[in-house]
């Protein structure tokens, strides 16, 4: 395939109007995230009175410096690790990514594992320009990186849409016209991509009407979702941004603010595929003076206050780097000299496969997990491999030799449980491994990997009512007088129903906050995470009440902040105090209401959970997280927590 040829002078302005077109997007946009409705907004009430920071771009500019320091040959974990040493985001799927990279879990499992909610969402689609302005021309280049980026805190579908965005940046050097570039993307991506339905949707939707509303409103139709970010919702408003707001780069980003949903993001992502297309000379100059000439960065790190002029050069130097080594689509013409970094030897390295992609310890039981040694080298590796688990675990293979044939690679299965019966479970499990000569004498490789605990319930449940006390004095097909089907009742049916009562005590609630009630039969449940439904408690089907008890210690932290999210009516008590007693719901999010702050003590604690099920199922979890000033870097922003294990309870 020939080489497409870009001028420098080109290329660079094409990176300077992309990164201008996301910032001026991304603060447009800002005071509208989250704003899940038709916005009327005039043109001359755009420009906001404060210009905010926003991780579409400072993720990005995390990523240039990661080039920079790392170079060109890059891999999931390498961004993971510069990530947690440089980048201070840890809200929503962010948050969860960084926790389970603290866990010794990771890419690409780090982006699925405890993140039901976010793995659709638009956390990695908007940091996707990065990856195709340093690929001009070559969209599988960018989509190679965009899915070692997007995997760290995402699952396929938010992947998938990364690659594409990705794809339309690679491309929009050497094409302005937007269907063109759609079609080439989709010829790259595949159909299977998740964005080719959107884009056939959009261009359907676009065809048929201009009318901006009726855009809208068929687009919330097919996309509409209470996760403001959800990715698809998004690229359909960019979409039909670009293709409504044509070659007038105001008008795009007003639609994208009359749209709503994750404003900021749609419209820094819109600000960044027009910029590309058509150059810094279709920005408009009123905006840019407003805006000013530096980054507007959130992140503590050596470009925060770089000048957009540099950041574009800077950037520019990588795409002419890679353009020497990786690149082979694309001839930078006239381009300054820069230096190719020759790529790294080729080494051995681990990768970790859990079964069932449960990196979870459960009491009794033991969790297997696949030590995978890749070979990249000319030459068979043999050797020695170790396992050292932490010393409260116990596991199967602690050493045995190895041989993984050149380019290939060897796998080895290894059983890891708690090694003798513990009070509370440890919250880190860490096992580390190595790879060493055959004389035991040179480490070849070494790594670790990790498990979380699973959680400890005490469950109480369930409890119902057979009619409605609300509607009925006593029972009205069992009574003195009556003992009858209900369905022989006129407008009476309750053989379909059951009926709970939140704000009735189903048991002795006082008691239950420190001791336990065996006459109610309490049984144990061990789950995989936080997140409760009712299929997790039992197989019970209809409106009910559980109870469910959590014995804890977590790390001291005396500003905790206890949040909750559920879809049914809860209460929530803490060491006997009630902190939650919640009658309205809303549907479940990983970030709901959050209550006062209360002092974790790093002693025994106790939560109890009343949960009144209004509906064939429910869905609530609860955790404590912790504040965070450092700018430097990412911290999990949970706390930890070691549960109680039950013993003298049954399953």
């Amino acid at each position: 395939m020939s080489k497409q040829i870009i001028d420098y002078k080109s290329y660079y302005d094409r990176i300077l109007a992309c990164w201008i077109g996301k910032s001026l997007g991304g603060i447009v946009g800002a005071p509208y995230e989250n704003h899940k409705n038709f916005n009327q907004v005039t043109y001359d009430k755009l420009w906001p009175e404060i210009l905010y920071p926003n991780d579409d771009l400072d993720i990005q500019v995390v990523w240039l410096e990661a080039l920079q320091k790392l170079g060109p040959y890059l891999n999931s974990r390498k961004l993971a690790d510069f990530w947690h040493e440089n980048c201070f985001y840890t809200c929503c799927e962010y948050g969860i990514f960084i926790d389970n990279l603290e866990h010794g879990v990771y890419p690409p499992l780090s982006g699925r594992w405890h993140n039901p909610f976010f793995q659709g969402s638009e956390g990695c689609p908007i940091r996707s320009d990065i990856w195709g302005l340093i690929s001009p021309g070559n969209p599988e280049l960018a989509m190679h990186y965009a899915s070692m980026d997007g995997c760290l805190d995402h699952g396929p579908v938010s992947i998938q849409l990364e690659q594409f965005y990705s794809a339309v940046t690679s491309l929009a050097f050497f094409e302005s016209d937007l269907n063109k570039i759609l079609d080439q993307a989709i010829a790259v991506t595949g159909k299977e991509n998740a964005a080719v339905e959107v884009v056939a949707n959009v261009r359907k939707i676009c065809s048929q009407t201009t009318n901006e509303h009726d855009v809208w409103r068929k687009l919330v139709r097919l996309y509409g979702h209470h996760d403001a970010s959800r990715g698809k919702m998004n690229l359909g408003i960019v979409l039909a941004a670009l293709f409504l707001g044509g070659n007038d780069f105001k008008k795009v980003i007003h639609i994208c603010v009359q749209y709503g949903w994750d404003a900021d993001c749609s419209a820094a992502s819109a600000g960044a595929i027009y910029g590309t297309m058509h150059g810094s000379a279709s920005l408009p100059q009123d905006w840019q003076d407003k805006m000013g000439k530096t980054l507007i960065c959130a992140c503590e790190i050596a470009h925060q206050y770089t000048a957009l002029t540099d950041f574009a050069r800077e950037t520019a130097e990588i795409g002419c780097e890679i353009a020497g080594c990786l690149n082979d689509r694309c001839q930078i013409a006239n381009a300054p000299s820069v230096t190719v970094r020759p790529a790294p030897l080729p080494e051995a390295s681990f990768k970790f496969r859990y079964e069932n992609d449960e990196p979870l310890l459960r009491t009794g039981k033991s969790t297997t997990v696949f030590v995978q040694i890749d070979n990249p080298t000319d030459q068979e590796i043999s050797g020695i491999l170790q396992l050292l688990p932490d010393k409260h675990l116990q596991i199967s293979v602690s050493e045995c030799t190895v041989k993984i044939p050149s380019q290939s690679q060897s796998e080895v299965a290894v059983q890891v449980k708690y090694a003798a019966a513990m009070e509370y479970l440890e919250e880190y499990n860490f096992v580390a491994v190595e790879l060493k000569t055959p004389a035991g004498d040179r480490v070849i490789a070494q790594d670790r990997f990790g498990f979380f605990a699973a959680p400890q319930y005490v469950v109480y449940g369930p409890y119902w009512d057979m009619y409605d006390t609300e509607k009925y004095d006593e029972c009205p097909f069992q009574n003195d007088k009556v003992k009858c089907n209900p369905s022989a009742l006129p407008g009476c049916l309750d053989y379909f129903n059951h009926h709970v009562r939140h704000d009735h005590a189903y048991l002795d609630e006082e008691k239950i906050q420190t001791g336990t009630l065996p006459e109610e039969l309490p049984y144990k449940k061990e789950l995989s995470s936080n997140i409760i439904s009712n299929g997790d408690l039992s197989n019970f089907v209809g409106e009910c009440c559980y109870y469910v008890v959590s014995d804890f210690i977590a790390e001291p932290c005396d500003q905790a902040i206890l949040g909750i999210s559920r879809n049914c009516p809860v209460k929530i008590w803490l060491d006997g105090e009630l902190c939650f007693d919640l009658k309205k719901y809303t549907c479940w999010a990983p970030e709901g209401d959050w209550s006062k702050t209360f002092k974790l003590t790093g002693k025994p604690q106790r939560i109890v959970a009343k949960i009144s099920c209004e509906r064939e199922d429910f869905k609530v979890s609860w955790g404590f997280s912790k504040m965070w000033s450092d700018r430097t870097r990412a911290v999990s922003p949970h706390c930890q927590i070691r549960y109680k294990v039950i013993n003298d309870i049954n399953e």
